[in-house]
């Protein structure tokens, strides 16, 4: 029974199911462990995919967590955990506000997992990424001027983008008209709203 025992506890499910234990019981710092170390030795299980999620969850640095799910999408793409990675990478995106690399990934979401509820989920998020309202406060022929004035209203998180040869700084971005008028009242701010594709800034 001992060594039944032991031959569980040195296994893929036993390693597993002990890192799962500790994530379950908020022991989140041994849970981490457990998982890195059942990465290590056992790279290709049908736990690993869970072990990849539950390992990027841990996470703290967010170019760690986007790995963790890079490598869970890439090489277990058959997973039903993996629509779910995809999704997360997204968020990451559009919370690092690399916008277009989000709506890639979301479109990437719908083309390859078409049923999954990620790719309902992913729906929702590209109307969201395509009809974003910005509002213009700033509209310059250098790029000293528009960073000038992002440097006053840093507060409010402006961002400058070029187009031609001209600069324009931007805040938002908002979801609907309303917010955006909302937000230039509050803030004491004149400028034109308009709705686009998030855009990077320079």
């Amino acid at each position: 029974m001992y060594i039944l025992l032991l031959i569980f506890l040195v296994s893929p499910k036993g390693l597993y199911t002990e890192a799962k234990t500790a994530y379950e019981k908020g022991n989140f710092e041994l849970a981490s462990k457990k998982f890195e170390r059942f990465l290590v030795n056992y790279p290709k299980t049908e736990h690993t995919p869970l072990v990849l999620y539950y390992a990027a969850i841990l996470r703290r640095k967010s170019e760690d967590v986007l790995n963790y799910y890079e490598k869970l999408s890439s090489n277990h793409p058959k997973s039903k955990i993996a629509p779910n990675a995809l999704y997360d990478i997204a968020q990451y995106y559009y919370a690092l506000e690399e916008y277009q690399k989000a709506l890639k990934t979301h479109k990437k979401i719908i083309s390859s997992y078409p049923n999954s509820v990620s790719a309902k989920n992913a729906k929702k998020q590209i109307k969201k990424l395509t009809s974003f309202i910005f509002i213009q406060i700033g509209y310059f022929s250098t790029q000293e001027n528009a960073c000038r004035l992002t440097n006053k209203l840093k507060e409010l998180h402006p961002r400058v983008i070029k187009e031609g040869k001209h600069y324009r700084v931007w805040v938002g971005p908002f979801s609907s008209s309303e917010e955006a008028k909302n937000f230039m009242l509050q803030n004491g701010l004149k400028g034109i709203t308009k709705k686009m594709q998030p855009a990077r800034t320079i």
